[in-house]
């Protein structure tokens, strides 16, 4: 009789260990968007080697982080990612795979982002990152794509052109947001609807302002110009 309340004892320990170790296996991390309100872009571009150069730098308040596991943004797959710092420190970051949108809260509405076959990557950002930082949290990416094909416009210029929704750079997915572009390039290329455009050589720089609202598509089109 011992030996019988003694097994069972042991059989109920052990059914006790495997509902806690499932509810552990259960608990699932939490991932949060990192959404900024404003987002500077600076890049260059070389038509000689077919690249485009970018840095990104966007700021969050820390009181308006709410607890996650992970801090996340997206980015397309086309980028290859050189750096990532935090208020000028550089940091590890992790390419996020096999997320469900409920892993985000609130829960990820595009969907579509997380499938495998997705243009984009998701990059997240460990908590313990923004641990011991009060105040602004500046996060600056540093990264390179190749060049979009050119193609010929309505009125027969050629041109190079970006899409927002392609995510060219981390947008906010959740509100209006301003991206200030700043492209350094040559006398060669011009943009219409730019905010200014300077010249110093043979160098050129144009600036735009672009308002980047959800489930819009923003465009960037660079054209080929005599001067």
């Amino acid at each position: 009789m011992r030996r019988l309340i003694i097994l069972l004892l042991l059989m109920c320990s052990i059914t006790a260990c495997l509902f806690a170790e499932a509810e552990t296996e259960e608990e699932q991390l939490v991932f949060r968007l990192l959404n900024a309100r404003e987002y500077e872009l600076s890049a260059s571009i070389s038509t000689v080697i077919n690249r485009f150069y970018a840095n990104v730098q966007f700021s969050i308040d820390k009181a308006d982080l709410e607890d996650a596991d992970f801090y996340s943004f997206f980015i397309s797959k086309l980028a290859y990612v050189e750096r990532i710092k935090v208020n000028g420190k550089a940091i590890e970051c992790v390419y996020t795979r096999d997320l469900d949108p409920l892993h985000f809260v609130p829960e990820l509405e595009q969907s579509e982002l997380l499938a495998p076959d997705s243009p984009v990557f998701c990059i997240s950002l460990c908590k313990d990152t923004f641990r011991d930082i009060t105040g602004l949290i500046t996060i600056s990416l540093d990264y390179k794509m190749v060049l979009p094909e050119w193609t010929v416009a309505a009125d027969g210029r050629e041109k190079l052109e970006w899409s927002m929704n392609d995510f060219i750079v981390p947008r906010n997915m959740s509100d209006t947001s301003e991206v200030n572009f700043r492209l350094l390039t040559t006398i060669f290329h011009s943009m219409d609807n730019a905010d200014s455009i300077s010249d110093n050589g043979t160098m050129r720089t144009i600036r735009k302002r672009i308002i980047d609202i959800p489930g819009q598509n923003e465009k960037l089109t660079l054209y080929k110009a005599l001067n």
